[in-house]
């Protein structure tokens, strides 16, 4: 995979898998943002900066699988911040919240009630090449670069999933 650098990063994609974290629950009860998500420690969670575009990418083949949400980095990466407890309700007994040794980024990201669904993605030729489809075993964060992130937004406009970003 090519290095992420703040010159080629178009947006951050996190990845949720539906299995670990209960979307369906989370939107059921009413939530309807993000406020932080899970990612590894390394130069790319260390690259994350406050402004930085975010989208969530459900995975698998389920009723939200592709993207579910778009919004931004809204501080640092680090520890998981104090008075979001409430989202770790939502993952999976048998899997619990994420490893400690994991990081949090801050985030405020808007989720829809209908994603762009990850066949409509991958169909577009320019997002066929995206490391979630090129890589998908990649741990968060991963990322689109300037030109497909462009492409997306467009496609979120085109479906009406979101109104301008």
């Amino acid at each position: 995979m090519p290095e992420v650098t703040r010159e080629k990063l178009g947006a951050w994609l996190l990845k949720c898998n539906p299995v670990n974290w209960d979307v369906e629950k989370f939107l059921a009860d009413g939530h309807g943002v993000v406020h932080s998500w899970v990612v590894q420690d390394n130069y790319r969670s260390a690259s994350m900066a406050k402004g930085d575009p975010v989208v969530v990418w459900v995975t698998g083949d389920g009723h939200h699988a592709g993207i579910l949400g778009v919004g931004q980095v809204t501080g640092h990466v680090g520890l998981r911040p104090p008075g979001y407890d409430y989202e770790e309700d939502y993952w999976a007994p048998s899997q619990g919240p994420p490893a400690k040794a994991l990081l949090w980024v801050p985030t405020e990201i808007g989720l829809v009630p209908t994603s762009l669904s990850r066949h409509v993605v991958r169909a577009e030729p320019a997002l066929r090449a995206a490391e979630v489809f090129a890589a998908p075993q990649l741990g968060n964060p991963n990322f689109l670069d300037i030109a497909q992130w462009a492409v997306l937004q467009w496609m979120l406009l085109r479906h009406r999933v979101l109104g301008a970003p």
